[in-house]
């Protein structure tokens, strides 16, 4: 999760799927490390990857959610770090996509 604001103030929460399925060619995504998974909680599968190039869009304050949940657990600041420094590279290769009016735009490759 990286959390962004922009020059009007708003606050976007950009979240990254994290996923046990290989990315497929093209796809920019980032491993995670045996000791992330255990981190984090995600040792039920033997592989996963945080998907940097796709992220999803939240608001504080306009979100929809059901009832809060306790984390499985967390990646290191290393990692997490990582994860950004990766979004931030594809973020800087993307272009906004306007999708229709009254749409605010959305990143794309």
């Amino acid at each position: 999760m990286v959390s962004v604001t922009d020059s009007r103030g708003e606050t976007t929460i950009l979240l990254a799927p994290i996923s046990s399925k290989a990315p497929r060619a093209g796809q920019a995504a980032l491993p995670v490390l045996d000791i992330e998974r255990r981190r984090a909680g995600l040792t039920r599968h033997r592989e996963a990857w945080v998907y940097v190039g796709e992220m999803n869009q939240d608001h504080p304050g306009r979100s929809w959610y059901l009832e809060p949940q306790t984390p499985l657990g967390v990646f290191s600041r290393s990692f997490l770090s990582k994860i950004a420094a990766a979004a931030r590279e594809v973020m800087a290769a993307a272009r906004a996509v306007n999708r229709g009016a009254g749409s605010r735009p959305i990143i794309e490759d």
